[in-house]
């Protein structure tokens, strides 16, 4: 994960990991709160909505970390794999 910058910046800055995880936090829990009711109207606007629309773009990004994280994730275990092949065929 060092040799990509994007998740370099995710793990090792807290702030961006906390303001990544409350808002996408926010965005589902607001989605569940829009479901019962607009919450109370703000500007012609009701909170939760308000709350999933400023929040969207961020579950969105971190959605797409998401699966960057598990493409990373399948090319490390390929590399491991390759390397344990390699050590074995040596043994043999």
């Amino acid at each position: 994960m060092s040799e990509n910058p994007i998740m370099r910046l995710y793990y090792t800055d807290r702030l961006v990991l906390f303001f990544m995880c409350a808002g996408n936090e926010a965005f589902y829990a607001g989605l569940y709160l829009l479901h019962f009711t607009e919450g109370p109207i703000l500007a012609g606007i009701g909170l939760y909505r308000l709350i999933v629309y400023l929040s969207a773009p961020i579950a969105l990004v971190k959605a797409a970390i998401s699966v960057l994280h598990g493409y990373v994730s399948c090319i490390n275990l390929s590399i491991i794999d390759v390397k344990e092949r390699q050590e074995r065929l040596k043994a043999n």
